[in-house]
């Protein structure tokens, strides 16, 4: 399992230890929310952050991707993000197919 994979499973680990991250919200606020932290994703790299900074946006969305898609019964499993770009974009895909389309900020019913 490769670091990142090992990290994202701990944020999510650590947040069912602590009962964080709005659990029982409507998915279509923990929609709203992803659509904002993938914009701030799809910044600029250039712009001046630290690598750690961008390692944390990066663990928020996903660990957010991740919860979503668990709540709708994709199966989301943080191992599988050994290459974060290609799982975020399969579950992104997953989510459209459902009716969720995160890149438009919300859910067809």
């Amino acid at each position: 399992m490769s670091m990142y994979a090992q990290l994202l499973t701990m944020a999510l680990a650590d947040e069912a230890d602590l009962d964080l991250g709005g659990h029982d919200a409507p998915v279509d606020e923990l929609v709203v929310e992803l659509a904002a932290k993938r914009r701030v994703l799809a910044r600029d790299p250039e712009l001046a952050r630290s690598a750690v900074s961008e390692i944390a946006r990066q663990l928020s969305y996903d660990a957010q991707l991740v919860r979503i898609c668990r709540r709708l019964g994709i199966a989301a499993d943080p191992a599988h993000f050994e290459q974060p770009e290609r799982e975020r974009e399969r579950l992104e895909e997953l989510l459209a197919a459902e009716g969720v389309e995160v890149r438009r900020q919300g859910r067809r019913d």
